[in-house]
């Protein structure tokens, strides 16, 4: 048994201490900023598990985690908590008072931001349980009087409360989100039935509903601030997608570049899939490795219809290329003679009289493929990996190199993988390890790629990016100007950030053509964020076919030009 497990089993056993009885599901656990169980906290955990009927109060946070910014609002909400099983078990339990007391201190040193409404609330809430002046502004003093609940409240009260505070402070009706609490929501894959939000380790270890894909137990630091939660977060985003391919200083210098404006507080993850080391593989890793042996199984059950394919797409661009290789040749005194010119030797003494065709430059064209791989694509995974594998082979037959990479989005990470480089013509196996979840913070995924493109250095480029151009992701987007409160990344916000970033990418030589693969609401939004550059695909199948003559049109630009 690892640290890691031997904590999480602290945690639960200190949670079932509290609640007085075993082997309930505890689901929420509290952690210290070094990795150790909370006693403190998850004691109180178990206590709110005594006094209340906690059926009821688990609806509550489901209610809250329904929404991007639910997160940090279960948060405030188990601070009401702590403080009512306090109030209500210090006389029972002595050594209460003074673990809160050094559970506050602990927390009051961890590194906090100004200009984090979050982190301004937790902070002024250990500073009022450790009886210090308050230096909070008046909201903010105004939601936390009406955090602490009175502790002879029962459930039902503390849910109203709380729908109070939420409508009155933050324009939220929660009880009308505890209405709809099953209504439709986007599949995500193994990281949805999870229900994951924003910086959403909270749930780890919980049991997966719907018999999902549960996830290690990493045991969330409850109430931890920004920098831990990011070690936490890249610690389990490398155990599910693989280790970084980047240094630890090209990571920090791809984030200062890209973590910035409208993805402050995100983070990136660079890998070409390899298996992270120490540890054993997680259930997250499994799920990929196994959707990757089914899109083998697909390729392998089309294996006559595929390689003809390749065959017929490579022989087009090939076609293509030859066709513009003959365009054009010199008279020159050496080579093949010219019969139409042959007179012109003993005539008039001219001897250029041979023929010799001029080489062009098409070896320079390079093709970026970025495929979209959250969870829209969950239907179609088997389908998409082979066409990108079908087009990744034709190129490759024709000596052109290309790139393929995937991105999607976990709590506030967003990762790109990289399938194939350009020249690694032995490589396009991999791009059959493609696999779905998650998010898509396209914005941030456009400028993620900006600045790998900016890298390589090459002119004559081709990039094409397969998205539904729907960017949706449950980190929000940060307030800026005069906006006091974040924003939902999804909808117009959204669409906004990744046309601006679409922009930045045709200023700097790299403009993106879209291959757009969703619904006929979203092809507006595809305009919007990438212009006349969008090519609508009838169904993934056409992905190859349609990228093929794109080619050859691109290889017969590039000549003119």
């Amino acid at each position: 048994m690892d640290a890691e497990e031997r904590e999480v089993r602290r945690a639960d056993n200190q949670i079932w201490n509290g609640a007085g009885k075993y082997g309930l599901p505890t689901g929420y656990r509290g952690f210290e900023p070094n990795g150790e169980a909370s006693l403190y906290f998850n004691t109180a955990m178990g206590l709110v598990r005594q006094c209340y009927d906690f059926s009821k109060l688990e609806l509550l946070f489901a209610a809250l985690e329904n929404r991007s910014e639910g997160e940090w609002q279960s948060e405030l909400l188990w601070l009401g908590l702590e403080r009512c099983a306090y109030l209500r078990c210090r006389e029972t339990r002595p050594a209460l008072s003074s673990l809160r007391r050094d559970y506050a201190a602990r927390q009051l040193q961890q590194e906090s931001s100004l200009n984090s409404e979050q982190d301004r609330l937790k902070t002024g809430w250990f500073r009022r349980a450790l009886g210090l002046p308050s230096e909070e502004s008046d909201r903010e003093r105004k939601i936390l009087d009406a955090l602490e609940f009175d502790p002879g409240w029962d459930a039902e009260a503390i849910q109203s409360q709380v729908e109070r505070i939420l409508l009155k402070y933050f324009g939220r009706n929660l009880r009308s989100e505890m209405d709809h609490l099953n209504s439709n929501r986007v599949d995500l894959g193994f990281f949805a039935r999870l229900m994951l939000r924003p910086g959403s380790l909270h749930r780890l270890g919980s049991a997966a509903p719907e018999g999902g894909i549960g996830l290690r137990p990493l045991g969330r630091r409850l109430f931890g601030w920004r920098q831990t939660r990011k070690e936490v977060l890249r610690a389990y985003i490398t155990s599910c997608f693989g280790k970084s391919m980047l240094t630890p200083a090209e990571l920090a210098e791809a984030e200062r570049a890209c973590c910035t404006d409208a993805h402050r507080g995100c983070i990136l993850h660079f890998t070409r899939g390899e298996e992270p080391t120490g540890n054993a593989p997680t259930r997250e890793w499994e799920e990929i490795q196994a959707q990757g042996q089914r899109n083998r199984a697909y390729f392998q059950a089309h294996l006559a219809q595929n390689r003809l394919e390749i065959q017929r797409l490579a022989q087009q661009l090939q076609n293509t290329i030859l066709l513009l290789q003959e365009d054009g040749s010199l008279r020159c005194r050496a080579g093949r003679i010219s019969p139409s010119l042959a007179w012109r030797a003993p005539t008039v003494g001219d001897g250029r009289v041979f023929d010799r065709q001029q080489p062009n430059s098409l070896g320079d064209l390079i093709v970026d493929i970025l495929l979209d791989a959250s969870a829209s694509q969950n239907r179609r995974q088997e389908q998409l990996a082979t066409q990108a594998y079908i087009l990744a082979e034709a190129l490759t037959r024709c000596q052109i190199p290309v790139r393929v990479l995937s991105y999607c989005s976990v709590s506030g990470c967003t990762v790109l993988r990289e399938y194939r480089d350009y020249g690694e013509s032995g490589g396009n196996d991999r791009i059959l390890d493609f696999a779905a979840a998650g998010w898509n913070r396209d914005g941030l995924a456009l400028r993620a790629v900006d600045w790998l493109l900016g890298r390589s250095g090459e002119e004559k480029r081709l990039f094409l990016i397969l998205t539904d151009a729907n960017p949706n992701d449950d980190t929000r987007l940060p307030g800026t100007g005069g906006q006091l409160f974040s924003r939902d990344y999804s909808g117009k916000p959204a669409v906004a950030d990744a046309a601006q970033e679409a922009a930045a990418l045709r200023k700097h030589g790299n403009p993106p053509l879209c291959l757009f693969s969703g619904r006929e609401g979203d092809l507006s939004s595809a305009r919007v964020i990438y212009g006349r550059d969008v090519v609508r695909l009838p169904s993934v199948g056409w992905f190859a076919q349609t990228v093929g003559k794109i080619i050859q049109g691109r290889l017969q630009s590039l000549e003119n030009a």
